[in-house]
């Protein structure tokens, strides 16, 4: 009876951390060239210990992900993707100038007791000028999409329900799996100052205190977890 109860703690434990310590993710070159294809890939797991769990045991329902792209004259379109093993794939042929968005927004049909969960993440493409534009996304991080240089400072914004989201934790992974927790100021900003080259994973999060019907299931708290790319090189 003793061990019974080890082993649902333990298990209790992992599922209460699952969604916090895994993200979701997407990966692409943040510059595109008119009418060439742009490739994109969608992960989920530890982006700090470069893991990426295979597809079949994403989440809850997360492998039915949808994922959607945003074209500079805010045409919407969802993207085919592709399984792979470890993520799916999908791709798009810039045909405009500007800022492209490609993102996901997907709540998690399986509650941890009574919290839900809901993943999102955005990644931005520019081509040609950019221009600044809304997030497509409920949650979402903003910034200049660009390639950046080590020691240059990247000043970012979250936003909740087009507002500024202020006094939320932002968790800041670097290509090494150095991880930084900040918040975000009254005014949503926080700040990058990234140290080494690669790929940086930068996750908002959030809770929403609610008593409803979540699938079928009742819930009294929401964890929202969001996550964009920024390349150093």
């Amino acid at each position: 009876m003793k061990s019974l109860k080890i082993t649902l703690l333990l298990l209790a434990i992992c599922m209460s951390n699952l969604a916090f310590s895994h993200a979701l993710w997407i990966e692409t070159n943040p510059i595109g060239v008119l009418q060439q294809k742009h490739q994109v890939k969608i992960f989920f797991g530890e982006y700090a210990q470069q893991e990426s769990d295979p597809i079949k045991k994403w989440y809850s329902d997360l492998s039915d992900i949808k994922i959607y792209l945003l074209s500079p004259d805010n045409k919407k379109t969802e993207l085919n993707k592709k399984a792979n093993e470890g993520f799916y794939e999908t791709e798009f042929t810039p045909t405009l100038e500007g800022n492209y968005h490609v993102y996901i927004e997907h709540p998690t049909k399986a509650p941890y007791e009574t919290t839900a969960f809901e993943f999102s993440s955005i990644a931005q493409v520019v081509v040609g000028n950019a221009k600044t534009n809304q997030i497509p996304t409920q949650f979402g991080i903003s910034y200049e999409p660009k390639k950046y240089a080590i020691a240059q400072k990247i000043d970012a914004k979250l936003w909740y329900r087009q507002a500024a989201h202020p006094d939320a934790e932002i968790t800041i992974i670097s290509p090494s799996g150095w991880t930084k927790t900040t918040r975000t100021n009254q005014q949503g900003n926080f700040s990058i100052m990234p140290l080494e080259k690669g790929m940086y994973l930068i996750e908002g999060s959030t809770e929403e205190m609610t008593e409803r019907d979540w699938f079928g299931k009742s819930i009294k708290k929401i964890w929202k977890g969001t996550t964009t790319t920024l390349f150093v090189d």
